[in-house]
């Protein structure tokens, strides 16, 4: 078992890894390493934990990825071809979500076919950021 220390850019929190996710996670374990965690958040305490579910390198967080959500709510007609030819150019076997919000202030979830499913690469994933803004693009695990 071990309890961690995790920081980001906004600060940290304590993690606590319980030996089964130790045993399969501990080569990730190093000081000053950057990695991907996959947790549960615990609030019964005064200051928040994370159990630990999984951890992995950030190397491989690429891979791990199941599905690109795309918020296209607000976006400019004109960028649909380009972001078209983005996913076209990156074809793989992970679904994109598009999310669009209608006049009546509902959300609608499309996926897309198949023939545009994409591989996920850092490339793909800052392609789409620079096309249409940061906070368009999610990921999940």
């Amino acid at each position: 078992m071990a309890i961690l220390k995790l920081e980001d850019l906004d600060g940290a929190v304590e993690v606590l890894v319980f030996p089964a996710v130790y045993q399969k996670t501990a080569r990730c374990l190093q000081p000053n390493t950057v990695v991907l965690l996959k947790g549960r958040l615990l609030l019964k305490e005064e200051t928040p934990k994370i159990i630990a579910n999984d951890i992995f390198p950030i190397e491989e967080a690429y891979r791990i990825i199941s599905a690109i959500n795309i918020n296209l709510s607000g976006i400019r007609e004109n960028l649909f071809e380009s972001l078209r030819s983005l996913l076209a150019n990156s074809r793989g076997n992970i679904p994109i979500y598009l999310h669009i919000d209608t006049p009546t202030k509902n959300r609608i979830q499309l996926v897309v076919g198949e023939g545009f499913y994409v591989s996920p690469t850092e490339k793909l994933i800052q392609e789409i950021e620079d096309l249409l803004g940061s906070n368009k693009l999610s990921v999940t695990i």
